[in-house]
């Protein structure tokens, strides 16, 4: 139930937190993971929206807004997102490879795992696609708190202006 003193913007962040919690947690079950992944860019894109449909009387939330979509336009790591989340819902679930420890070695594998590889400890999946111009393993954990991160540094900077304008 949402708290009447939250606005449907944070509300809507704090959603997408949930999800990627979930994901933490379900990481040694790649099913549940790649639900809660989905739910994760799907709501986490919304937080956006959200802002736009709540705020969108407020001129000077708007031109917030405004400068900061034009930032994200350079963001690397917005972008990714927004295309994967696009992706996501119009056409298929992320392409993830999973990432476990077996005889004390890594490995990257496809699933359903290899019978070589079952019981070992998952430590975690990286995208196949979307995420090609870093230079390393993208992992989809760390790049969903980046995502993450971004948003509440948005949401932040709302409520910040909201409460100095009650002043």
């Amino acid at each position: 139930m949402k708290n009447k003193d939250v606005s449907n913007t944070r509300f809507k962040l704090e959603e997408a937190r949930f999800f990627f919690k979930k994901m933490k947690e379900s990481l040694q079950n790649r099913e549940e993971f790649s639900y809660y992944l989905d739910a994760f860019l799907a709501i986490a894109r919304s937080v956006t929206d959200v802002f736009k449909s709540e705020f969108h009387e407020n001129n000077l939330l708007m031109k917030l807004y405004n400068g900061k979509k034009e930032a994200w336009k350079e963001s690397k790591i917005m972008k990714s997102f927004w295309e994967l989340r696009n992706k996501s819902i119009h056409e298929q679930s992320p392409d993830t490879r999973t990432r476990v420890a077996s005889d004390f070695k890594e490995h990257c594998i496809s699933s359903p795992l290899p019978l070589e590889v079952r019981g070992t400890e998952v430590l975690g999946y990286h995208f196949i696609h979307n995420f090609k111009w870093l230079n390393e393993i993208p992992d989809v954990v760390s790049l969903c708190k980046q995502y993450l991160d971004e948003l509440e540094s948005f949401v932040s900077e709302v409520e910040k202006a909201v409460a100095k304008k009650k002043e």
